[in-house]
């Protein structure tokens, strides 16, 4: 059971990190790909989306 819960954290951790690496665009294809709702974030600066979209997709993977 622990092993389980370690796998699965660190497996998370690792989806965290790629997600980090990526441009807006690519975190916004992600998002679409996980059938995320994903509020509008044309008007926002690059940087705010990346950040948005990498909180939503660590949201759904459940990271704090």
């Amino acid at each position: 059971m622990v092993q389980l819960f370690r796998h699965q954290y660190l497996n998370s951790r690792r989806q965290v990190l790629m997600w980090s690496q990526l441009e807006a665009d690519q975190l916004l294809e992600e998002c679409q790909c996980r059938q995320l709702h994903v509020p509008s974030v044309s008007k926002l600066c690059d940087e705010e989306k990346r950040q948005i979209l990498l909180d939503k997709l660590m949201m759904s993977l459940g990271v704090p």
